[in-house]
């Protein structure tokens, strides 16, 4: 009995190990992240047709506050420029403007380390690190 506990417990350990690295991380200093439309309401209903929706990309970087990324859009993808180093989580939220409305009604950000919505093959972030500047007092031998 207490072997089926031990290979249980080694089992249950595995698949919570193998979850947490589950996550790329891709070296980059820009990135394009995009998404599927957001065509359904939180009760399930179809978002009305003269109904518009917007987008708005964010980036975290550890326990920072998430910064929103330029301006809201209404493509499926947009591009993200790193400036500072760091370890950043991509984020996008859905914007719902009512017909005739100016105000929108906001979902929630959707993180890039969600494993509910990612798409295939996992979770992921961008690192980003600044390159060193060009040696200096460069010589022949």
């Amino acid at each position: 009995m207490l072997e089926v506990v031990i290979i249980i417990t080694l089992a249950v350990l595995l698949v919570v190990i193998g979850s947490v690295e589950a996550q790329t991380w891709i070296t980059a200093n820009q990135a394009t992240i995009g998404w599927d439309a957001s065509t359904t309401l939180t009760s399930g209903a179809a978002v009305p047709p003269a109904d518009l929706v917007k987008y708005q990309a964010w980036t975290k970087r550890g326990a920072d506050a998430p910064v929103k990324v330029g301006s809201e859009i209404t493509a499926l993808q947009t591009t993200i420029t790193f400036s500072a180093e760091g370890r950043y989580l991509m984020g996008v939220q859905a914007i719902r403007y009512p017909a005739g409305e100016t105000v929108g009604q906001p979902s929630t950000i959707t993180w890039s380390d969600s494993t509910d919505v990612v798409a295939v093959p996992s979770r992921f972030g961008i690192v980003y690190f600044l390159a060193t500047r060009n040696p200096g007092n460069f010589r022949a031998p």
